[in-house]
């Protein structure tokens, strides 16, 4: 296993623990373990200071990945790789190893460990290497470069593994989101920028996909006795409150969450709009190792059970697999749990006597991990060994050659998958004759059927196609129907599917739809697709939708409908949730101009028309919608003026928008928050008067990020710009981040002094960074400038600083008590504002990590640091982001989704703004997080106590 790159916020406890659990305590840490069952160290820090991940050899020596505990950026440890590869034996045979050698030093940093067939493989981001010892001194002189990944991102989450599957492939996975192109001989290339699960022969030809997803980071792929690849990874799951990580299983052409843009490019396979879940949750549990105990001497019943570890749980848990339909489920429990925060498992193997090896890396890893908060290459990690009391099973040979044979076959699933995956055309009778018995009601188990199903697309089997649109069609199975659908794709056989679209029976049409989608030289037009649009069955209306969603070039065919559709009364509600297929083409756009424009088709048609028209966000608006925003911000309807407000932001230097909305700024008439957003899509320069001014900032306290917005992009006269900086130091966090820039254009010594003296005194002073203040005053006075510098000196606490601070608040907040209900009162108020940017269950914004399962991992002390500090660590998928536009522009937000046309960067509590793919010149990490720091002086000490316990108890389900 490799280690999980992730950036926590929450995890979720296991739902059965062990029962009858043992308490026991190694190495000064304690440790649950079941009732009847020793924990002792297999290997000390002496021999393996930073394990990571491990591998049996045929003589029971272990390899491991050794860390050499740094948390340079990869890019730079690429230049000068410190880790080791590790072989430990246990010479006296008393099961702990007792003899290290350095197999291999100068190693990238490890993502993986496997030995096979003599060579050790490890992925070393960004290539998969290999070593062999050919003289059988202990040390390899063979060192071979066996994948080349040709990426390296910031995490070096790129590559994982690899793992040996049961049909004689290795496999390995792809994270980050980093475009990869792989040449095939005689087939296409692969080239996109999903994560993966990659296989191909020892000798690394047939080269191909398994699964597909929009997760951050695979990990570990094992196996099932049936021979079904199933994995651990991390961020693959938001689709439930609390979920995040977990167990998949990895059917073939699957395509696996999260929601992320690049499972949107054409060049992703893709058997629907829906994707595909884990069977095992364990919210931000880090999910890493992953293996098949395949044994008895843990106790029957742990035969063919999977064991995982999770690096933030700092727990082995067990999984007890059954069939559910095509795919699995399973009964969840702890098998060992440690109390201490630096107990970081990373992997967990079979010994060849049935125990368990259990990798514990220790506490050197914070590269993408705030959950670790400090890197602690102090604390080493240890090898520990689980195994039932009593009489110990004596290893063999058998036993190790047994770990590297395929699984027995306990029924016909896994010699189909066996035949399957070798694309063996002697099994294509029985391929055909269990989905014909499928069919017919007969008794194969949808897992075997979903086996056949795989192996007639793997052969391509045109005389099948029929019976797998009607498996399609037939089945509620979603695995199931996903590799029929997969199996049509392969097969590619366009007269079936195309038969299929004009069929009575909806599930066959929608699956024939699919298909021609999908598959090269489909040949699915416009007129095909665009009445789906109205057609009522639910699943076909969503294909639909899908399809036609994916092609742009179909914008005027799909508008000649929609104009149609409108002007029929009884179907205009039904197209407010469709304008968006309108945005592509020029024809589209002008519909929506037209629709956009008045109420006369109906006010929720001219609201969706605005709405569509906002999130389209063309780089050249055509100015049509200006007139449109124009007319439509004269509504009487507060709601429309609402939706014309935020198409218009982006239109404001169309003739008559800007002035269009101020007009609605200063309109009474309208709700606040409509008219503070119309303030906030001026153009900056605009002409602020004295009712504007007194309007937006009031005397500070009750400042809006939108009106300190408003205000830094005004033209004011030097008496309020100095005003203004008397107000600063009253302003909230949030809003005091949009008001700086207002000085950024500089001015005299005593507008410069007025502005150091209200930043010196601040009261949201620990929301500035050093670099801030600094750009912040860089055009003013060299002497204003000075007096800067002395703030930002202040500013830039060492850790030792801010941990004091924490410490002492800490101490501060102890006898205090806090109160839960009272910490929900300040999660939800204005003060405080959490909720705007987190999420706890369905309810709260998506700026920041769902808080829902916060309090199951994280401590008092590292709630506390992200409330005062958020800036030390940014949550993985959360990274503030920086967007430069072409322009000159530069935009701090969070990135929503990023496609091949289009970037959407999440900006503020419910504020999007979308960017053309070439309008953007440069996008970098931004250093400032997006939650404003210091809100421990923002709030009272009582209220700070009570949000911590409030947040330590946000804990899901019945727990």
């Amino acid at each position: 296993m490799r280690l999980p790159v992730f950036r926590a916020a929450a995890a979720i406890a296991l739902a059965g623990a062990v029962s009858q659990a043992a308490e026991v305590t190694l190495q000064g840490r304690a440790f649950t373990i079941p009732d009847g069952f020793e924990l002792t160290v297999a290997a000390t820090d002496a021999i393996a200071p930073r394990p990571v991940s491990g591998s049996l050899d045929d003589q029971g020596r272990l390899y491991v990945t050794d860390s050499s505990g740094s948390n340079l950026p990869p890019a730079e440890q690429l230049k000068n790789p410190t880790h080791r590869l590790l072989r430990l034996e246990d010479t006296n045979r008393d099961g702990i190893y007792d003899k290290s050698v350095v197999f291999a030093d100068k190693v990238m940093f490890p993502q993986g460990c496997l030995w096979h067939d003599g060579w050790v493989y490890v992925a070393a981001p960004p290539s998969i290497w290999r070593f062999r010892d050919g003289n059988g001194d202990g040390v390899a002189e063979q060192r071979e470069e066996w994948f080349k990944g040709g990426t390296l991102t910031g995490c070096a989450n790129d590559i994982h593994g690899p793992y040996l599957g049961p049909d004689g492939y290795l496999y390995w996975t792809k994270g980050a989101f980093a475009e990869q192109k792989h040449e095939r001989p005689g087939k296409p290339a692969i080239n996109d920028r999903a994560a993966h699960i990659y296989r191909a022969r020892p000798d690394g030809s047939d080269l191909e996909i398994v699964m597909t997803g929009g997760m951050d980071n695979p990990v570990e792929v094992a196996f099932t006795a049936d021979g079904e690849a199933v994995f651990t990874s991390t961020f693959i799951d938001f689709s439930q409150p609390g979920w995040r990580d977990g167990v998949a299983h990895a059917v073939q052409g699957g395509v696996y969450g999260k929601v992320n843009g690049v499972l949107d490019e054409r060049r992703v396979v893709r058997t629907g709009p829906d994707l595909l879940h884990p069977f095992v949750q364990f919210g931000a549990g880090a999910a890493c190792g992953l293996c098949r105990y395949e044994g008895t001497a843990l106790g029957a019943d742990f035969r063919d059970n999977l064991l995982a570890t999770t690096f933030n749980l700092h727990k082995v848990s067990r999984h007890v697999l059954r069939p559910s339909g095509a795919t699995y489920a399973s009964t969840d429990s702890d098998l060992v749990v440690s109390t201490d925060v630096d107990f970081h498992p990373t992997d967990v193997l079979e010994d060849a006597d049935g125990s368990l090896l259990i990798v514990d890396t220790g506490g050197w890893y914070k590269l993408c991990c705030p959950t670790s908060q400090l890197a602690k290459p102090d604390v080493l990690g240890h090898v520990y060994r689980l195994r039932k009391s009593g009489p110990k099973h004596a290893a063999s040979t058998v036993d190790r050659k047994r770990r590297a044979a395929p699984p027995s076959a306990r029924g016909l699933q896994w010699p189909l998958k066996q035949a399957a995956l070798a694309r063996d055309a002697r099994r294509l009778p029985e391929f055909r004759s269990v989905v014909e018995n499928h069919l017919n009601k007969k008794t194969p188990a949808d897992g075997v059927v979903r086996v056949a199903v795989e192996g007639l697309g793997r052969l391509g089997d045109r005389a099948a196609a029929p019976a797998l649109l009607e498996v399609a069609a037939r089945t509620k199975d979603v695995y199931l129907e996903h590799s029929a659908l997969y199996a049509l794709i392969e097969i590619g056989d366009v007269a079936s599917a195309r038969a299929a679209i004009n069929a009575a029976d909806p599930a066959q049409r929608r699956a024939g739809y699919i298909v021609l989608d999908q598959i090269q030289g489909g040949q699915l037009a416009p007129g095909d697709v665009v009445p789906l649009l109205a057609d009522g069955n639910a699943r076909l209306w969503s294909a639909g939708q899908w399809i036609l969603g994916r092609h742009p070039e179909w914008s005027d065919a799909v508008t000649l409908w929609f104009r149609k559709q409108a002007d029929i009364p009884g179907v205009r509600g039904a197209l407010e949730t469709q304008l968006r297929f309108l945005a592509p083409g020029a024809s589209g756009r002008d519909l929506l101009a037209e629709l956009g424009r008045s109420p006369e088709r109906g006010i929720g048609l001219q609201r969706a028309a605005l709405a569509a028209m906002a999130d389209a966000a063309p780089k050249d608006p055509p100015a049509a919608w200006g007139e449109t925003v124009v007319e439509a911000l004269r509504s009487a309807d507060p709601a429309v003026v609402a939706a014309a407000v935020r198409t218009g932001k982006p239109l404001a230097n169309h003739a008559g928008v800007s002035a269009a909305l101020l007009r609605a700024a200063r309109s009474s008439a309208l709700p606040d928050d409509v008219r503070r957003a119309a303030y906030a899509a001026q153009n900056a320069g605009w002409e602020a008067t004295d009712a504007d001014f007194a309007y937006l900032a009031g005397n500070g306290d009750a400042m809006t990020r939108e009106g300190a917005g408003a205000l830094a992009k005004a033209s004011l006269s030097p008496a309020r710009r100095l005003e203004l900086a008397g107000i600063a130091a009253r302003v909230a966090p949030m809003p005091l981040l949009q008001l700086l820039p207002a000085f950024e254009r500089g001015g005299d010594a005593q507008l410069g002094g007025a502005l150091v003296a209200a930043l010196r005194q601040a009261r949201s002073k620990a929301t500035l960074r050093p670099e801030l203040v600094r750009s912040t005053l860089k055009a003013f006075p060299s002497d204003v400038r000075a007096a800067g510098e002395s703030i930002a000196a202040e500013l830039n606490a060492d850790m030792a600083k801010q941990g004091a601070h924490l410490d002492a608040l800490l101490a501060e907040l102890k006898p205090l008590h806090g109160d839960v209900r009272r910490g929900q009162s300040v999660f939800l108020g204005q003060k405080a504002a959490c909720y705007t940017c987190h999420q706890i269950g369905y309810l709260g914004g998506k700026v920041g990590p769902d808080l829902t399962r916060i309090g199951e991992a994280r401590t008092e002390r590292d709630l506390l640091e992200s409330i005062v500090y958020p800036s030390a660590t940014f949550v993985r998928s959360f990274e503030p982001m920086v967007v430069v536009t072409r322009g000159g522009e530069e935009i701090l937000g969070i990135v929503k989704s990023e496609g091949e046309r289009e970037l959407v960067l999440l900006s503020g509590p419910g504020v999007e703004q979308r960017f053309a793919r070439a309008d953007v010149a440069e996008l970098r990490p931004g250093t400032v997080s997006m939650m404003p720091g210091g809100l421990d002086a923002q709030l009272s000490r009582q209220e700070l106590s009570d949000l911590i316990a409030f947040l330590r108890n946000t804990k899901w389900g019945a727990n």
